[in-house]
């Protein structure tokens, strides 16, 4: 759907000019904080009326009980219950502001990815027990900061500040690399990046 504003402070989805196949939780979470910080900061109910709808749909059509995490998407045919970090980190990241009693289970889940290579230590993006056979582990940058501000959501400043602190061996004059120089961790290479 794409989203219109129209006079009134009116909020009408559109369709998109092509049919999507897949619906991510990652991103349906970025539509939740839109709405809800366009609610806070311009006052409009109909935002914040959004993203309490949103989050009560992706609690209901998101959430795995049985696992205490939230399921990677939904594709046309079926839900995609695969386990990444990002179902954690951004997941718990929604818990603590949209529904506080799942956040203490999205951050036990988020430990299981926690991983460390001879340079480096923080949280792999994909673990081959959870639904990624085939790939391999590795020190990821983007999601040992998203998990760091997971941490800081909950309160834990000294383990956030300890996350990104050891993000300092991925660091160059550049920025920081996406990953590890773990040569075996192909999933996210140790390119220079241009968004970390």
């Amino acid at each position: 759907m794409c989203i219109t504003v129209q006079e009134g402070n009116e909020i009408t989805p559109s369709p998109l000019p092509r049919s999507l196949s897949y619906c991510a939780l990652e991103h349906n979470v970025d539509i939740y904080f839109s709405f809800e910080q366009l609610g806070r900061v311009t006052g409009f109910d109909n935002y914040a009326a959004k993203a309490t709808a949103l989050a009560t749909d992706i609690v209901s059509k998101s959430w795995i009980e049985s696992e205490g995490r939230f399921r990677q998407g939904v594709h046309e045919d079926g839900p995609d219950d695969a386990a990444a970090l990002d179902q954690s980190s951004w997941g718990g990241l929604f818990a603590v502001k949209a529904a506080p009693e799942l956040a203490g289970k999205c951050h036990r889940y988020m430990e299981r990815f926690r991983f460390g290579t001879l340079e480096s230590a923080g949280y792999t993006a994909y673990h081959p027990d959870y639904g990624y056979t085939g790939h391999s582990r590795g020190v990821w940058t983007e999601g040992i900061a998203g998990a760091a501000l997971f941490e800081r959501a909950l309160g834990n400043e000294q383990r956030a500040t300890e996350l990104i602190a050891g993000l300092k061996p991925l660091r160059n004059e550049y920025g920081y690399r996406d990953s590890c120089d773990d040569k075996t961790y192909d999933t996210l290479p140790d390119w220079p990046s241009t968004t970390n």
